[in-house]
């Protein structure tokens, strides 16, 4: 019986050393953690590079999105000038009606593009109409 007594009394023990363990663990992983100098600077550090990849990222993106507008522009001028030369057959009058229907200068390519300058011009006109000088 003093047996079976001295190992309750074992289990005991174990069973309060992993309480005050546990409650231990718990009770400093709710404390707020007092953030260092170091520490902020690092977040700052990369929330600003993940931001500028972000950009960087959108800028090319823009750029190809560009690139592969413009080719498919020249693409469908080179084929329609093709198709012309096909369907005129050596013929200059017909090669001249041709051209006209199958003409992609009046397709856009989309945006233009804006001289930094024009934008700068009509920033510094903005800032005047808010606060005449």
């Amino acid at each position: 019986m003093s047996e079976i007594v001295e190992e309750l009394q074992n289990v005991n023990e174990n069973v309060e050393r992993v309480n005050s363990a546990l409650s231990e663990f718990l009770f400093k992983s709710t404390e707020s953690p007092r953030t260092e100098p170091q520490d902020v600077s690092a977040l700052v550090a990369s929330a600003i590079t993940r931001f500028g990849v972000i950009v960087i990222i959108m800028f090319f993106a823009q750029s190809l999105i560009s690139l592969y507008r413009y080719a498919l522009r020249m693409s469908s001028s080179y084929k329609a000038k093709a198709l012309t030369l096909v369907l005129a057959a050596g013929h200059e009058e017909k090669l001249e009606i041709f051209s006209k229907f199958s003409s992609t200068d009046h397709i856009g390519m989309g945006r233009e593009a804006k001289s930094v300058s024009e934008e700068i011009a009509k920033l510094s006109d903005l800032i005047k109409a808010i606060k005449p000088v």
